[in-house]
């Protein structure tokens, strides 16, 4: 009984079409035709805050940005830094890159691309990714540090499956279905998570000629959470369906654009209700020359599904109405653009996106007791910045802003009875003044990235609830490459965070510095070394998660 409402449910969303940050669910693995070429570079993971500092928002190229997943503590999950990336000057006639290593502590790594040559406009790929840790953690549950209190685990995540795109004159289809998997282990219960996930979207292309344009767009997640050493529950069911559909009209350098949406989340066998959302939004723009202006107003509605017979019903939460404002001024092409606006909406947690998060998370593991899937409510998102190039070399990005939230995400940390240390996620409200930098410095042989957030974090929560974790004040990475006559090359990198405190319990602050080689025995073969937290600091991803001592990781890269 309870899943035909989830299906009338659904279905009625999607007819009455789309999404308001129904975008928290991305089972997509984006890929194209940069991806047939290159040996290595190194990238570090993006430095994810707790919280969004911006909601969705909908340009002129229907080009869509939403929240941050919520809930990742000082950044997302990734096992290790080393990324690969083709480049694009190769010879577009390869079509396979394969990337694969293991080393010690094991972290194992397996990418895959394959894009077969079609014609006609259609376009394919067939990937695989694979990227884990087996190994050793500290304990820090109950205090202690040493060596032989360690404690063996894993944390395995696997993708895989195929993305395609039709291409036509007046517009463009893109679909695909994948592969999701977490399989891990912790000190006292484990899991296996597998989703299977689709995706289906159409859109015009910009065309000076035709005054009309649109976008439809349709993911689903099916998913299972096998669980054991949690006497409460043994597994989870979810569904999560998104759809998003925007439609407008041109004058000139006018357009008006209404774009709707909906987001829904069911579950079975789980200790929390389904929820969804609606939301609809009127949208005026403005482009000339060197100024864009855009002005909307979003309407939003959470509904949730009652316990005991499924229904779903509307959330009374304070506000449902958001401002969704952007001006964008091009003060020297190329070379400086300021821009500012004042933003705001919902989003529904799915346990996916939180899952995401932290591959450890015990779906018991929220305060006080109530869910873990809770919605964010942004009252309002200001901020303002400026980006741009200088010296043909350097690229920069600056940004400062204030963010209001009803509602959001948080680390948690609580004593159980034993004495031992359990990590929790809990909601509060809070507010935040915050910046970011960006810097990019690129020649022929040498390659500079820089990138660091501070969130100056308020709140009362902080103070009433003992168990949070306040969000780290700082957080960042730096990068340096050089490479001799695209031979050989040669990284250094370190991404940093300061503490994450808490009354309970604080999660320090840490330095995780890596080195990366590689030399390229042709323009097809290559051999690579990573060595990651070359401190031994206690690197915590995750609160109470820690990965013990120095790793290396060694490889090849092969582009046919």
């Amino acid at each position: 009984m309870m899943g035909k409402k989830y299906l009338i449910f659904f279905a009625a969303a999607l007819l009455g079409s789309a999404d308001a940050f129904g975008q928290n669910l991305d089972p997509t693995v984006v890929v194209d035709r940069a991806y047939e070429g290159k040996l290595m570079e190194v990238h570090k993971p993006s430095i994810e805050m707790a919280v969004p500092d911006t909601v969705m928002k909908f340009d002129l190229d229907f080009d869509y940005s939403v929240f941050d997943t919520p809930f990742r503590g000082s950044y997302e999950f990734r096992p290790y830094v080393l990324s690969m990336k083709p480049d694009a000057s190769l010879d577009m006639s390869r079509n396979l890159y394969l990337k694969a290593g293991a080393g010690y502590q094991l972290h194992p790594v397996l990418d895959l691309i394959w894009s077969p040559e079609l014609k006609n406009g259609w376009s394919l790929d067939v990937y695989a990714d694979h990227k884990s840790f087996i190994g050793k953690y500290h304990n820090l549950h109950d205090g202690s540090e040493t060596a032989s209190d360690a404690w063996s685990g894993h944390d395995l995540l696997s993708k895989a499956g195929v993305a395609g795109k039709y291409d036509w004159g007046r517009g463009s289809v893109d679909f695909g279905a994948g592969y999701y998997g977490v399989v891990s282990e912790n000190f006292s219960w484990s899991r296996s998570y597998n989703a299977m996930d689709a995706f289906f979207s159409i859109a015009s292309k910009p065309n000076p000629g035709r005054n009309y344009f649109y976008s439809l767009k349709a993911d689903y997640r099916f998913a299972g959470d096998a669980l054991k050493g949690i006497p409460e529950v043994s597994s989870i069911r979810e569904h999560v369906f998104t759809a998003d559909a925007c439609i407008g009209r041109a004058f000139k350098a006018h357009r008006i654009l209404f774009d709707a949406g909906a987001d829904v989340a069911g579950y079975s066998n789980a200790p929390w209700r389904g929820a969804g959302q609606f939301y609809f939004e009127p949208r005026y723009e403005y482009r000339r020359d060197r100024f864009n202006v855009s002005l909307g107003i979003r309407v939003a509605k959470i509904f949730d599904s009652d316990e005991a017979d499924g229904t779903y019903k509307a959330v009374d939460v304070e506000q449902v109405v958001y401002p969704d404002v952007r001006v964008e001024y091009i003060l020297v092409p190329d070379i400086l653009k300021v821009h500012a606006a004042v933003e705001g909406g919902n989003r529904i947690n799915t346990y996916a996106s939180l899952l995401d998060a932290d591959h450890h998370l015990n779906p018991l593991s929220y305060v006080p007791a109530s869910s873990p899937l809770d919605y964010t409510v942004v009252k309002a998102d200001a901020h303002a910045g400026l980006e741009g190039n200088a010296a043909s070399r350097l690229s920069y990005s600056f940004s400062v802003g204030y963010c209001s939230l009803a509602n959001a995400p948080l680390e948690a940390v609580v004593a159980s009875e034993d004495g031992t240390f359990v990590p929790f996620v809990s909601y509060a409200p809070y507010s935040k003044w915050y910046a970011s930098l960006g810097l990019r410095w690129k020649s022929e042989d040498v390659m500079f990235d820089l990138s660091a957030a501070y969130d100056g974090i308020q709140g009362d929560a902080f103070v009433d609830g003992p168990y949070l974790l306040k969000p780290a004040a700082l957080t960042g990475s730096a990068s340096f490459e050089y490479n001799w006559n695209r031979r050989i090359y040669a990284g250094v990198d370190c991404m940093f965070s300061s503490a994450r405190k808490g009354s309970v319990y604080t999660a320090s602050g840490y330095a995780d510095l890596g080195l990366s080689a590689e030399y390229a025995l042709n323009r097809s073969l290559s051999f690579w070394l990573r060595a990651g937290n070359l401190l031994g600091m206690k690197v915590q991803r995750s609160p109470l998660y820690a990965e013990k001592g120095v790793y290396f990781t060694l490889g090849i890269c092969l582009v046919l």
